[in-house]
Parts: C-alpha cells; structure tokens; sequence
C-alpha cells in the first residue's frame, strides 16, 4: 500500500516533466516526395536475412534484402519483399 501511495504522490512530477518538453517540429518545412526507383528501396530500416541449416536441406529466407540466385533449388520463391530458397541436401540435383 506504501508503494501505491508514493507512486501516486510521484505522478504529477512526472507528468509535468513530460509536459515541458520542448517542441522539436521545425517550421516551415516541406516533405521530400520519392521517385518510384526510391520507393522500392525504402525498408524504414528493417530486413531480414535468415539461413537454416538441417541434415536434410538448407533454407534461405530474405525479407526486404538483395535477391540471391539459388541454382539447384527445389523452392524459389521471388517477390519484391520475400524471398524462399531451399535446397535438398543429398538430393542428386544438389
């Protein structure tokens, strides 16, 4: 109950805090417009690139990375945003 009480008493501190933070929007100032090209690059900083390894086969998996040519593959999935590459190990293909 005594931790409930200071962390009532403690709010209104925090939330003045929060309130006096300054305004960082600048004035003025126009978004940048891309070009199709730009559009088809933009990520917003994620991706992923995944390889599985089993005894069987070798799975590669790309979310918004480079495209990877698999030769040999028994799946070969290629979009612009996911990529699937899988190879049987021991396959007489492989």
């Amino acid at each position: 109950m005594k931790k409930l009480l200071c962390g009532l008493a403690v709010l209104p501190f925090l939330s003045a805090t929060a309130l006096a933070q300054p305004d960082v929007r600048m004035s003025g100032s126009q978004p940048v417009l891309l070009n199709e090209a730009q559009m088809d690059t933009v990520t917003a900083g994620w991706s992923l690139r995944e390889l599985d390894v089993s005894n069987t086969s070798v799975t590669f998996v790309s979310v918004y990375g480079p495209p990877v040519s698999c030769t040999g593959c028994y799946l070969d999935l290629d979009s612009r945003a996911l990529q699937v590459d899988s190879i049987i190990l021991g396959f007489p293909g492989s």
